[in-house]
């Protein structure tokens, strides 16, 4: 689970691969998502602020598109 300011709370058997917590973000994160092997998550800014941690690649975020509204993350597998 995240909030708002990016800090991250492991719950359960859920484990904790870090936070943004420490860093001031621009805009409020909406949306996270774990990695298909769970050992780590990505989660997005409302203004396409991507951030990785544990096992989750970066693979860029939308910024260079200009300026979007995000609502959310979804993981997804791609086809062999």
């Amino acid at each position: 689970m995240t909030g708002a300011d990016g800090g991250v709370f492991a719950n359960g058997d859920a484990g904790f691969y870090g936070s943004t917590g420490n860093i001031h973000l621009i805009r409020p994160v909406v949306g996270m998502a774990a990695t298909p092997d769970g050992k780590g998550y990505w989660f997005v800014e409302s203004d396409d602020g991507a951030f990785d941690h544990g096992s989750a690649p970066f693979d860029g975020s939308p910024g260079a598109a200009g300026p979007t509204d995000v609502i959310g993350i979804a993981t997804s597998r791609l086809p062999a």
